[in-house]
């Protein structure tokens, strides 16, 4: 989703706060298990 990091921000975070509902695909982030497992449910993907 547009506008949720700032642009120049260095780091982040994923944690898991609710549900996803459609397949995404996020790199170069740190993810929480929670969150990890909730993307590959969605049929989404996490790259280290």
């Amino acid at each position: 989703a547009a506008g949720l990091a700032r642009h120049n921000a260095k780091r982040g975070k994923v944690i898991l706060s609710g549900t996803i509902n459609k397949a995404i695909t996020l790199q170069g982030l740190g993810v929480s298990k929670g969150a990890r497992a909730a993307i590959t449910a969605a049929g989404g993907k996490v790259e280290d």
